[in-house]
């Protein structure tokens, strides 16, 4: 083989390994010098263990990759009752109620860096149980009883507070296109539609939530649809008698309704980051321990129907009751919150694709929890 057939091989060979470079995918490329890696994302889970004296309150971070304790810190009280973070992961939020008998417990609404973990503003005087953020990640709302407040974020600036001693159901959305939010006021069985579009609240209108059949119906979890069309609500006519409802946004009328099962307690309405399907966890509660499971509608077709259950896995005690859900930002596994009332509190990491969970994490410890949440970052990328 002369010089110029050595050259020509060579040429080829490096051309073939350069096109197999390129085609390296994230999902798959077995053929690749180094595949991507995969991603690594955090799950921050707050619990509570009273069996210690005094009563026990434990943060942990735990990685869902490796599945090792990333993290672990005991507070004196109830460290926060719900925490959120910006979209790239930047900013964590966190609020708290007091608590009685919890020392240094007042009502307060904190920023943090979430990386070195430094707090970037605080507001020692208001809280809530519950927080909401807006698509753009540049508003969060916080609601505990009677009492709800908007802030600018990161800075944490009041935009908004009302206390009009009607009680809240706790549960509020942003529209994901404009500066409006709903609350919804358990008390009066209505949504109260607010803007800010001036950074100052301004009442739109306040909605008397009704079945098809005109009947009122108190407001629970409710959630915007991606495009801001419409919203989705949970109508409870009482225990029991619970309506799948989606809303259009122009008068709030009812364009879709479905009655549920009357065994199902419903906690959350949360989206898959693919945008198009609307996930439900739900369980039995007190009444129906061994009952619990996972509901999707799917905006695009319209059905709605079960993800798992509870005789999918046949998991026995603790069994499979949902309560809180949270996506990875690929959408390819799904945190599970699992528990009511005092026990165990498992996390179940679940394969979006095998509906398989791959990974637990729990404290052996009889308990109860407030908050679980994955941190939006791949802290693979920051190695």
């Amino acid at each position: 083989m002369n010089y110029k057939t050595n050259l020509i091989v060579i040429m080829l060979v490096a051309a073939s390994a350069f096109a197999l470079l390129l085609s390296c995918g994230d999902d798959d490329c077995p053929v690749c010098p180094e595949c991507p890696s995969e991603p690594d994302y955090h799950l921050l889970y707050s619990y509570v263990r009273p069996n210690y004296e005094p009563v026990d309150y434990v943060v942990t971070t735990y990685s869902l990759k490796s599945g090792l304790l990333i993290d672990s810190t005991c507070y004196s009280c109830y460290p926060f009752d719900a925490v959120t973070f910006s979209p790239d992961g930047k900013y964590s939020y966190y609020t708290r109620r007091s608590v009685i008998n919890c020392e240094h417990s007042q009502p307060s609404t904190w920023v943090t860096d979430t990386r070195t973990g430094d707090t970037l503003a605080f507001d020692p005087e208001h809280g809530g149980i519950q927080m909401a953020i807006s698509a753009d990640g540049q508003y969060i709302a916080t609601s505990l009883t009677t009492r709800t407040a908007i802030y600018k974020v990161p800075e944490l600036t009041p935009v908004f507070e009302e206390n009009d001693g009607s009680f809240h159901s706790e549960n509020m959305t942003f529209h994901p296109r404009k500066k409006v939010v709903v609350v919804a006021k358990s008390h009066k069985d209505s949504l109260y539609v607010y803007s800010f579009e001036s950074d100052s609240l301004e009442l739109i209108s306040a909605i008397p939530l009704t079945n098809l059949a005109g009947d009122p119906l108190v407001p629970g979890v409710m959630s915007f649809v991606p495009s801001g069309d419409s919203l989705v609500v949970l109508g409870i006519k009482g225990p029991g008698v619970l309506f799948f409802q989606i809303l259009n946004t122009t008068d709030y009328s009812v364009e879709f309704e479905l009655r549920l099962a009357p065994w199902q307690s419903y906690g959350q309405y949360i989206w898959h980051p693919d945008g198009k399907r609307l996930f439900m966890p739900w369980n039995g509660g007190f009444d129906n321990p061994e009952m619990g499971g996972i509901d999707v509608y799917d905006l695009t077709t319209g059905i709605f129907e079960s993800f798992v259950n509870a005789d999918y896995y046949n998991l026995g005690a603790p069994w499979f009751m949902p309560r809180y859900l949270a996506f990875t930002p690929n959408g390819k596994q799904m945190a599970v919150l699992n528990g009511w009332g005092f026990g165990t509190w498992p996390v179940h990491v679940i394969d979006m694709a095998t509906k398989q969970i791959v990974r637990d994490f729990k404290h052996n410890d009889f308990g109860n929890t407030r908050a679980m949440a994955l941190i939006p970052i791949d802290w693979e990328k920051e190695k």
